[in-house]
């Protein structure tokens, strides 16, 4: 029998890939130029948790129809989201919020081995939403680990 504890390590660990999996592609396929994708507006903002701001997270927003945008917080909790390396933006519409601090790399090149994202807001457990408008706006999203 395998123990709680390693299932959810393991499921941890394959987020972690899977997270990372994901990025790396959406970032190739748009290293090839060409024209832009349609939709994508201006979204950036702060994350916070607790009040505080929340330093060196990934963010995904995933939209229902068009797609998925990633972006990272810097070491004051600020973010910008991205399609592809050279396009900026989330797609306009509901989007699905998607946060973790686990395997980032901080400001002195080491990497953060621990989660501080409470589990509601993880991949595949998160009900939060964002609504980007048309016009692009900043989206300041507050987190609470109660």
């Amino acid at each position: 029998m395998v123990s709680t504890s390693f299932q959810r390590k393991t499921v941890s660990s394959r987020m972690g890939v899977l997270f990372s999996i994901l990025t790396i592609g959406i970032l190739v396929s748009g290293c090839g130029g060409g024209s832009g994708k349609e939709g994508l507006v201006s979204a950036y903002g702060t994350v916070t948790l607790d009040g505080e701001p929340l330093p060196f997270a990934q963010i995904m927003f995933k939209h229902a129809t068009d797609g998925t945008t990633i972006g990272s917080t810097d070491g004051s909790g600020s973010y910008e989201m991205y399609f592809t390396f050279s396009q900026s933006g989330a797609f306009a519409g509901e989007n699905v919020v998607y946060l973790s601090t686990k395997d980032m790399e901080l400001d002195d090149g080491t990497v953060r081995k621990e989660e501080l994202v409470p589990e509601q807001y993880r991949e595949g457990k998160s009900k939060l939403k964002v609504t980007v408008k048309e016009g692009g706006a900043p989206y300041n999203i507050e987190l609470t680990s109660k």
